[in-house]
């Protein structure tokens, strides 16, 4: 099982969402059938996929077979389902908590898009600029992986 889920992870980063999906089905079965981290990476190959519906449906069950399994990127991919669908008020919902919670700048600065995107333009140049002022007092090697979200976050802060 372990080969079979690093075989998936490794086509899942290049790309190849399709096989990906092939394999995680496979493995998902008897023991496996709930195991949290390959139905978080079935989530990711169906949304690269552009199946956000499948996506959301994978990770509804995720929860409800592992109800204490909070991994971050779940929770993002959740709410990145959501506005792909056109569920913005629940995908804002989603991404309201993880704006601070995440371990990077991500969350966030996707948050304030959306935000902006809805016409709340006050409101999203709030969370930018918050994130910004956390990014000025974070250590250097954060600011430089966070680069291109913290590059944006300054262009909806403006």
């Amino acid at each position: 099982m372990a080969s079979n889920q690093r075989y998936a992870d490794e086509l899942l980063k290049h790309g190849r969402f399709e096989e990906a999906i092939s394999i995680y089905r496979r493995v998902l079965t008897g023991l496996y059938e709930h195991d949290p981290n390959l139905m978080l990476g079935l989530a990711r190959a169906q949304f690269g996929l552009g199946q956000a519906a499948a996506a959301r449906g994978t990770l509804e069950q995720l929860r409800q077979a592992n109800p204490d399994f909070t991994h971050p990127d779940a929770q993002l991919l959740y709410a990145r389902a959501l506005e792909a669908e056109g569920s913005p008020e629940q995908a804002l919902a989603e991404y309201r908590p993880l704006a601070t919670a995440y371990p990077g700048a991500e969350a966030a600065v996707r948050y304030a898009q959306l935000l902006q995107a809805q016409g709340h333009t006050q409101e999203a140049a709030t969370v930018a600029r918050e994130l910004l002022e956390r990014a000025r007092i974070a250590p250097a090697h954060y600011r430089r992986a966070q680069r291109p979200w913290l590059d944006a976050a300054a262009r909806i802060a403006r």
